[in-house]
């Protein structure tokens, strides 16, 4: 695109800024014809932008919503033969497993929000109905005695889905014990952003284990995508989307799906955004308009392909 292409985020958008106006983008602003590429969340009833096209633009959120909502995730998996974690929807079908716990969820929450982690005697009391209640995953791999999060980022468009080559570790407070049940152990990422925050956030690629870890998402996410695209390839021909994927890693390495987020937060701290989340926008841009490609800086991590196409 010689004469450079426009652009509009309602999320996130000094992210996409930093990403996209090196490469020629130009913010799209009120009274345009023409936006290039369009991420609009339209979270709280939000109306994005009456012009007159649109390049590329979200998945419909009635294809996107399934996978983001955990019960709705779970049943689709459970479907294709993916069974870990369990999950179950009701209290009295919970196995009492001695040294197990349970998380109950809001299937449409996120950021550890309505959220509880309980041993199995335990569940009816915070159950809710409508929860979804998941197997606390045990033995894991740990980074310093503690447990952490992968937030990995997977790109759907056109019949295929990508992994990125870069995510985001999220190292909890508190040292891990598996009868642990506490947020700091468990679960809570607040106050990352803070430099003394006992919360750290770490570039996968930081991991001393990145190219096996980065195998094990690939085989992952991989079934899980050929399950999705039942859903996502039923989209328009011109939309994309960007999920924000949690996974844990078991002491095996296996990588474990807990969540998928639809339209994930993108802007973390100033390291994480300039090393993880600018070059995650300039790739996406790149693979949706191949013509940017040369302008991206090199070396660089980029997109791995997992699903559809050669990948079956």
């Amino acid at each position: 695109m010689s004469d450079g292409f426009v652009f509009h985020s309602n999320r996130a958008s000094s992210v996409y800024e930093a990403a996209l106006q090196p490469l020629g983008g130009r913010p799209y602003r009120e009274g345009g014809r023409e936006i290039d590429l369009l991420y609009f969340c339209d979270y709280g009833g939000k109306q994005k932008p009456q012009v007159e096209r649109i390049g590329f633009e979200l998945v419909d959120r009635r294809l996107t919503v399934p996978i983001d909502n955990k019960k709705q995730m779970a049943e689709l998996l459970r479907s294709f033969g993916i069974n870990r974690p369990r999950v179950y929807f009701n209290p009295q079908d919970v196995p009492a497993i001695p040294d197990v716990l349970w998380y109950v969820k809001n299937p449409l929450a996120s950021a550890a929000k309505d959220l509880a982690c309980v041993p199995a005697q335990s569940v009816a009391s915070v159950f809710r109905e409508g929860d979804v209640i998941q197997e606390a995953i045990t033995r894991l791999h740990l980074l310093n005695a503690r447990k952490y999060t992968i937030r990995a980022y997977v790109l759907y468009y056109a019949g295929r889905a990508w992994l990125f080559s870069e995510g985001v570790l999220v190292v909890h407070a508190r040292e891990y014990h598996e009868d642990d049940a506490s947020p700091e152990t468990q679960y809570l990422h607040a106050g990352y952003e803070r430099q003394d925050s006992e919360v750290k956030m770490l570039k996968l690629s930081q991991h001393p284990l990145y190219l096996a870890v980065m195998e094990s998402l690939k085989h992952t996410l991989g079934r899980a995508f050929k399950a999705f695209l039942t859903l996502l390839n039923q989209g328009a021909p011109n939309s994309y989307c960007l999920f924000g994927i949690d996974l844990l890693l078991e002491e095996s390495l296996n990588a474990v799906l807990i969540e998928v987020n639809d339209r994930p937060n993108i802007a973390h701290t100033p390291q994480i955004n300039s090393a993880v989340s600018v070059p995650l926008v300039q790739a996406m841009a790149a693979l949706l308009m191949p013509t940017l490609e040369p302008g991206l800086p090199w070396p660089r991590p980029d997109f791995v392909l997992l699903a559809g196409g050669a990948s079956g």
